[in-house]
């Protein structure tokens, strides 16, 4: 049996875009509840303002990436995630020596981390993996030689299956305040 794609209705309330400078655009992740879509359209509501675009589109699921640099020349360090705290991690590990550390967490089930060069590693997040995971908090108390010490970004944000991006798009020559509205989100999945 084929199955053909449905049109399904998905509400959310008060999207606020904020300020719109003139020709800039403004973008809000919506969570669908949806576990894919495969489309997405917007419905503005009434009284909508002429001189705003909306679209939305469907956008896959990503894994959470963050990335952690230390300039210490000796010592240890240890990351926290979830109120859970790694043992001691040299201050030059391995990938493998950090990938340990970290799924040894009862926070973490699977990451995998990548060394691009010295002291600076990708943290990829599969479990938890698929959503916007808290950051990784670093604690360098123990390093030695630092002049910044250790840093976390995050240089992918996760999201789940059955995300949807809206974006307005000003098209006025000044900038734009959107009262905050009611939009239909319409997911074709």
């Amino acid at each position: 049996m084929v199955e053909t794609a449905k049109r399904v209705f998905v509400h959310t309330a008060a999207l606020d875009f904020g300020a719109i400078g003139a020709g800039a655009t403004a973008e809000l992740v919506v969570e669908t509840g949806l576990k894919s879509i495969l489309g997405a359209d917007v419905n503005p509501p009434d009284g909508f303002v002429a001189d705003l675009v909306p679209t939305a589109y469907a956008v896959a699921a990503r894994n959470e990436v963050q990335n952690l640099t230390n300039d210490g020349t000796g010592g240890t360090f240890n990351l926290t995630f979830g109120g859970a705290v790694t043992a001691e991690i040299p201050f030059d590990a391995t990938a493998a020596q950090l990938e340990n550390a970290l799924e040894a967490l009862s926070t973490i089930e699977d990451v995998v981390v990548t060394l691009n060069g010295a002291q600076d590693w990708d943290i990829e997040f599969l479990n938890p993996g698929a959503e916007d995971v808290a950051d990784l908090v670093a604690d360098d108390t123990n390093m030695t030689g630092e002049t910044t010490g250790s840093v976390v970004t995050e240089t992918t944000k996760g999201r789940a299956g059955g995300t949807v991006i809206v974006r307005i798009a000003n098209v006025s020559a000044a900038p734009i305040n959107p009262d905050p509205a009611d939009y239909d989100i319409i997911c074709l999945y």
